[in-house]
């Protein structure tokens, strides 16, 4: 799980459930960077029901179909209305300051971080007729498309791009005997280059020590579980001969909401290093798995 303007949202590939707020994201490359398209106009999420065959709800020009559209599951625009009237991903409507956390903030596509190329929408569940949008209809299990509409650059002709994504109930199961869940922890990385900005990689894994628990449930843990990742990062001082031997550079709450999980439980985490000396850092992380609190081995990186 990660937050969105302080609210928790679980990524697409979090395993998220029918009743909880799913983030989907989408990332827009441009020649191998990241890039603003010219506009970015609308994103239509659609069940998956023709064995992931997407172009059911497209037309000959690769756009979704008008008559498609009231078989959309939901619809969200830049400004959280029909009417498209912004669709530059620089304009304040893509702020994702807008999203409260209500069913109404949800109808918008946000714009993620300082940089660019990095959106979101947050399907939420409930009714989003106070904001004259339509409702929420995708609450059951199953898969899902998420279609984005976007001008790659001006005068270009509209675009979609397609994604997937799959709603959950077993992330409610229960057991007759508490879950005895060993997680461990590895870090990818073992030195950094100063002045560079790094993706921080940690990996995850997860042994169910219990003998009774189905293979339904152990295979859960396969997959992404982990939940409300945090990062701290400290400099190791060469002298200790006063003060704390090291300096802190990243406290938890620091990098809460700013770490992301993959599909595999991979903990990430941009650092950019322009500010700091090199030398040795220690990191941590720490993480929610079911009722635990999960603080990882003290991890050595070089900076240098």
């Amino acid at each position: 799980m990660v937050q969105l303007n302080g609210h928790n949202v679980t990524p697409r590939h979090n395993r998220p459930g029918v009743l909880g707020n799913t983030y989907l994201e989408f990332f827009f490359i441009n020649n191998g960077a990241f890039a603003h398209p010219y506009e970015v106009c609308s994103v239509y999420v659609f069940p998956d029901n023709s064995n992931g065959d997407s172009s059911v709800w497209l037309n000959e020009d690769g756009l979704v179909t008008p008559s498609s559209i009231v078989d959309a599951d939901m619809i969200f625009t830049n400004s959280g209305t029909f009417s498209g009237a912004v669709q530059d991903p620089a304009d304040v409507a893509f702020d994702p300051t807008g999203f409260i956390n209500t069913v109404q903030s949800a109808s918008g596509i946000y714009r993620i971080g300082d940089g660019e190329g990095h959106f979101a929408v947050v399907l939420k569940s409930g009714d989003l007729t106070a904001s004259g949008t339509r409702g929420n209809f995708a609450s059951g299990t199953g898969k899902y498309f998420d279609i984005w509409t976007l001008v790659d650059v001006i005068g270009s002709d509209p675009k979609t791009y397609i994604h997937s994504f799959e709603l959950f109930r077993d992330t409610i199961f229960s057991t007759t005997e508490p879950l005895l869940v060993t997680t461990s922890h590895s870090l990818i990385q073992k030195y950094v280059n100063k002045n560079s900005t790094t993706k921080i990689q940690i990996k995850s894994d997860h042994v169910v020590n219990n003998r009774n628990i189905t293979e339904e449930i152990k295979n859960i843990f396969s997959q992404s579980v982990v939940d409300n990742a945090a990062i701290r990062i400290i400099k190791l001082k060469d002298d200790t001969s006063t003060g704390l031997p090291y300096t802190q550079i990243k406290d938890w709450a620091d990098t809460e909401g700013y770490v992301q999980i993959d599909s595999e439980d991979t903990i990430t985490y941009n650092w950019n290093t322009n500010d700091v000396e090199t030398g040795m850092y220690e990191l941590q992380v720490s993480s929610n798995v079911l009722d635990q609190v999960v603080v990882s081995d003290k991890f050595n990186l070089v900076v240098r």
